[in-house]
């Protein structure tokens, strides 16, 4: 079933029925960078080891091979189209992120999948990073319909096809309770 197809988005729009993201508490962004997730601390790591002059990562260097050992679950990519329309796409959604929201938008568009407040709540971190480009953390809660609450926290950070312009972001979450 193509995901564009009527019996595709009546599909995920079940899927997302329990998971709203108005009901995500995002926290903030944390200046500090103080980590608790050991995988984030090193992902962040990474990032710092292999950021250009611009602080931005290279994609060619965003490579599953090379990445962190054990980071792939966490791992989120995303593509940024300058547009106009500006838009961001997961190109790629781990494990992790998957099996805990219950559903995988991997090749979708937030602006297909989002309404207008939770689209402005999943992308601002990113928006922070396009002003000016950096690693970030932030932090927050997500409220489940379905089940209990769970602490999220982030790593965020700029990849560049030209090492000149952000083309995309890679982005690392944890759950917990």
């Amino acid at each position: 079933m193509s995901p564009c197809s009527e019996n595709g988005i009546r599909s995920i729009k079940q899927d997302l029925e329990h998971v709203r993201l108005s009901d995500f508490d995002w926290g903030g962004i944390d200046e500090s960078l103080n980590f608790e997730a050991p995988v984030l601390l090193d992902l962040y790591s990474y990032f710092l080891q292999h950021q250009n002059e611009k602080h931005l990562l290279l994609r060619e260097v965003v490579d599953p091979l090379v990445l962190p050992s054990g980071s792939l679950p966490y791992l989120h990519l995303i593509d940024y189209e300058t547009g106009p329309p500006e838009r961001f796409r997961w190109r790629l959604i781990g494990t992790h992120i998957t099996q805990t929201l219950g559903r995988d938008s991997t090749g979708r568009y937030f602006d297909d999948l989002y309404n207008e407040n939770d689209f402005h709540a999943i992308s601002s971190s990113l928006r922070v990073i396009l002003e000016r480009p950096r690693g970030l953390r932030s932090t927050g809660l997500a409220t489940f319909v379905d089940r209990e609450s769970l602490k999220m926290e982030n790593f965020d950070c700029p990849i560049s096809d030209d090492g000149e312009t952000v083309s995309g972001f890679l982005k690392g979450t944890v759950y917990s309770y």
